[in-house]
């Protein structure tokens, strides 16, 4: 491909590129809320694939309400599946019992965060990211704050990046199965091309858990 050709390429795309610029800037100034976003980018995409590409059609509209609707329902059988695991964990005191081990093991903020990352990734893997954040936050925030010192924004960083990669790992991890059910990849073999993003993703974790500075160097 000649650089012309390149520039060419780059341009044509820039209507389907600037989507995701509509969705996050609707939310910067103001003009919608989270969910809100997902309706104006489903707008602004069929309009690019209207007008633009020439791919979609209104025609398709009832067929993709469809395919929504059954991919929203494996997404809510997961999440269902989630807060029964998650309410049976909080029945059986389990996050206390883990505090409890977890503060008697760490003498140091460093170990306490390598752990809180151990257990929060495998707890991001079964159970949906807010059932996980209720489950675990109330119980670790203070302990992290109080004992060990800890910035809890830098602790709030680290949860939230935990708890996201459990939502892209089996068994539960619900993006991991949504892309997949879109795609019409397997689960096993998709898992398999991004584990090395997972493992990057991983040592990104304990960059940040042993140098706490660099998710508070915009704050600070």
């Amino acid at each position: 491909m000649t650089p012309r050709e390149r520039v060419m390429t780059v341009l044509r795309a820039l209507p389907t590129l600037s989507i995701p610029v509509v969705i996050v800037g609707s939310i910067l100034t103001g003009l919608a809320n989270a969910t809100e976003a997902a309706a104006v980018g489903a707008i602004a995409a069929a309009l690019v694939g209207r007008y633009w590409t020439r791919e979609f059609r209104f025609s398709q509209i009832p067929e993709m309400l469809l395919r929504s609707g059954i991919y929203s329902a494996i997404v809510l059988f997961l999440v269902a599946a989630a807060a029964v695991f998650s309410w049976i964990l909080i029945f059986g005191k389990v996050p206390q019992e883990v505090a409890g081990w977890i503060q008697s093991v760490a003498k140091d903020p460093v170990t306490f965060m390598l752990l809180v990352n151990v257990i929060l990734i495998v707890i991001g893997t079964v159970i949906d990211g807010v059932p996980g954040l209720i489950m675990t936050v109330p119980i670790l925030l203070p302990i992290a704050t109080e004992v060990y010192h800890i910035d809890p924004r830098h602790f709030g960083v680290v949860v939230v990046i935990n708890l996201v990669l459990g939502l892209l790992s089996p068994p539960v991890g619900l993006c991991f199965f949504v892309a997949a059910a879109v795609t019409g990849a397997k689960p096993g073999k998709m898992f398999i091309v991004t584990l090395p993003f997972f493992i990057v993703a991983c040592l990104m974790l304990i960059i940040l858990s042993v140098w706490p500075t660099l998710s508070l160097a915009l704050v600070d």
